[in-house]
């Protein structure tokens, strides 16, 4: 007989959806987390929106102990439809560290240990090859200093010299003519993962992150699972992580034009119960008004629209229900949700 123990069950979860459950995502496991799963005898399923994590054997092996130094797994985020997920959700860094996700960010979730509990989520800078030429963050005419740290914290070899030694870290950088620090980089003795690129000059530091990697992403991936297992002195049973993702959320902007004689543009304001919006702007030539939300506030777009909304004049409600914004609707500059409305 075969035993399947669940280590980790993984749930994914997502607040624009009205069941708070988000299936358009798949797991694809790096090719080192590959071997390190058949070495240790552990299978993948994904089930919807559930990874699961197990130990398959002739015996129950639960509750478990991870061997020797532990383990890391990675997953690839694959994203199904790339362009709804990138206009629903919410991929800015606000976790004490605020951060905007932009275009060549990547976003990761990480466990803290082996409990029952909510990954973390922040955002690393950009996906790169083992082998490219990296130019410092600085500017300047001293020598820079960069270190590249892996994700145990260890400092890293970046290459050889013209002999073929190897290059330690941190390693002194000068400047070419134009005061730009540029350095060949050369990973192909380090295994795939997050690394720290930690530079330093006249003693003002800057840090990015990278996931290097030996095989390029799939079009559709936006996103990096790790899934530390520590070395355990004593067994565990199997725990449950959620990955939380966060409706997109934007100050939404009523453009009203009011054709119709029987009211007055002054009269108009619009009412709700959880959103204030003040009047932004009136043309009574252009027969126009503006109704802006609270920027502190902030309205997130949601699979069943909120119904919460009234257009009044005095009394007299006129709209019972606006319109909400629609994700794939236009989006100012300011970052303001376009509404337009006629009445």
């Amino acid at each position: 007989m075969t035993y399947f123990d669940s280590i980790f069950r993984l749930f994914v979860k997502h607040d624009y959806y009205k069941d708070n459950v988000f299936e358009g995502i798949r797991f694809q496991p790096t090719p080192t987390t590959i071997q390190s799963l058949k070495n240790n005898r552990f299978i993948v399923k994904q089930r919807g929106p559930e990874l699961i994590v197990a130990f398959e054997g002739p015996v129950r092996k639960m509750p478990f102990i991870i061997p020797d130094t532990g383990l890391q797994l990675i997953f690839f985020l694959e994203i199904t439809d790339l362009e709804e997920f990138v206009n629903i959700t919410d991929l800015d860094q606000s976790n004490g560290t605020m951060r905007n996700f932009n275009s060549g960010n990547v976003f990761v979730f990480r466990n803290q240990g082996l409990t029952n509990q909510d990954l973390q989520f922040g955002l690393i800078d950009e996906v790169k090859p083992k082998v490219f030429n990296y130019t410092l963050p600085v500017m300047g005419n001293t020598d820079a200093t960069l270190e590249v740290i892996n994700h145990l914290g260890n400092s890293v070899c970046i290459g050889r010299d013209s002999n073929g030694n190897l290059i330690s870290s941190p390693v002194q950088i000068s400047p070419n003519a134009d005061d730009q620090y540029i350095v060949s980089i050369d990973l192909r003795r380090e295994n795939d993962g997050l690394y720290s690129f930690k530079s330093t000059i006249d003693g003002t530091e800057n840090s990015r992150d990278f996931y290097i990697t030996s095989q390029p992403l799939k079009p559709k991936t936006l996103g990096l699972l790790f899934i530390e297992l520590p070395q355990l002195t004593a067994p565990v049973n199997s725990v449950r992580f959620n990955m939380q993702l966060r409706s997109r959320r934007l100050q939404w902007l009523y453009n009203i034009r009011l054709d119709s004689d029987k009211f007055f543009l002054e009269d108009l304001e619009i009412e709700d119960s959880t959103y204030t919006f003040t009047r932004q702007a009136l043309s009574v030539e252009d027969k126009t008004v503006k109704f802006q939300s609270d920027e502190f506030n902030k309205i997130p777009y949601k699979e069943v629209p909120y119904s919460g909304i009234k257009l009044k004049s005095g009394t007299k409600v006129l709209v019972s229900s606006m319109p909400n914004a629609s994700p794939r609707g236009s989006v100012d500059k300011d970052g303001k949700a376009q509404i337009h409305v006629v009445i």
